[in-house]
C-alpha cells in the first residue's frame, strides 16, 4: 500500500531582497524547513536572484512550478502547497499569492496554494513602517536598489495594494516579532485587516520573546502556522 503524499511548505528566505541564502541559518530557511519537516511536511527552500525585481519573484514562481512537477518524487503532494516567507521573503510570498500574474505565467493554478505564512514582511513598499525617517532610510537602503524609484512599479509590487475581489486566495497568517521588528508591525496588522475586510481569511499574531532576526527560529511560529492551516481545513 502506498504511503499518502504529504503537504508541502515552500519557504522564501529574507535579506532585504539584496542578500541572503536558503543555506544560511541567519536567514531562517534551515530552521523553518526542518521544523515543518518534523511535523510531516515536505519542505522546499529556493534561492532567487538578489537585487532585482521582478527577477526575484519570477524565480520563486519558477521554483514553485518545479516543485509541482517534481515533489511527488520526494513524497510531497503537488496539490497541497503552503507558501512561507520571512521579511523580504514574506513580501515575495504574499505578492506571488495576491498578484497572480507570476503564477499564471508558469501555468500554476492558485487553488493548489492552500495557505500562506508571512513572517515580519513588507507589504507597503513605499511606506513600510509609517515612520517617516525610518521609511526614508529603508527606501534608500533596500527598496531603490532592488525595485528602482518608479512609484508605479513600487505600488504594483506592494501586496497591500494587490488585494483583489472575488479571488481564490488561500488563508494567510501574518506574524511579527513582539520585540524589535524594524517597525513593520503596524503595516503588517493593516495588511491582515485589509484581507479580512475584503472577505478573505487572515489572522495576525505577534510572537513573544523574538525580534526580526530570531523570529524565524521560534517553534511558536511553526506550531501557530500549522494550527492555523489545520483549522482552515476543518472549516472547509
Amino acid at each position: 500500500m502506498e504511503e499518502p503524499l504529504s503537504p508541502v511548505v515552500f519557504h522564501i528566505h529574507g535579506g532585504g531582497w539584496k542578500r541572503g541564502s536558503k543555506d544560511l541559518a541567519f536567514y531562517g530557511s534551515p530552521f523553518i524547513a526542518s521544523s515543518f519537516a518534523k511535523h510531516g511536511y515536505v519542505s522546499v527552500a529556493p534561492n532567487y536572484t538578489l537585487g532585482n525585481y521582478p527577477n526575484n519573484i519570477m524565480d520563486c514562481a519558477r521554483a514553485i512550478r518545479w516543485t509541482i512537477e517534481n515533489i511527488e518524487d520526494y513524497g510531497g503532494d503537488p496539490t497541497r502547497i503552503y507558501i512561507s516567507g520571512h521579511s523580504a521573503g514574506a513580501h515575495l510570498a504574499t505578492l506571488l499569492t495576491l498578484k497572480i500574474t507570476y503564477l499564471e505565467q508558469e501555468g500554476i493554478d492558485l487553488r493548489i496554494i492552500k495557505g500562506v505564512l508571512a513572517i515580519s514582511g513588507v507589504y507597503d513598499l513605499q511606506n513600510p513602517t509609517r515612520v517617516g525617517w525610518r521609511d526614508n532610510m529603508y527606501r534608500y537602503t533596500y527598496l531603490y536598489p532592488s525595485f528602482g524609484k518608479n512609484v508605479d512599479v513600487i505600488r504594483e509590487a506592494s501586496p497591500l495594494f494587490n488585494i483583489q475581489e472575488n479571488m481564490n486566495y488561500p488563508p494567510i497568517i501574518v506574524m511579527n516579532a513582539d520585540g524589535f521588528d524594524l517597525n513593520l508591525e503596524k503595516v503588517s496588522e493593516l495588511f491582515s485587516e485589509a484581507l479580512l475586510n475584503s472577505g478573505y481569511v487572515s489572522e495576525y499574531l505577534e510572537i513573544k520573546g523574538t525580534n526580526h532576526a530570531t523570529v524565524t527560529r521560534s517553534n511558536i511560529v511553526i506550531r501557530s502556522a500549522i494550527d492555523f492551516f489545520n483549522r482552515q481545513l476543518s472549516i472547509k
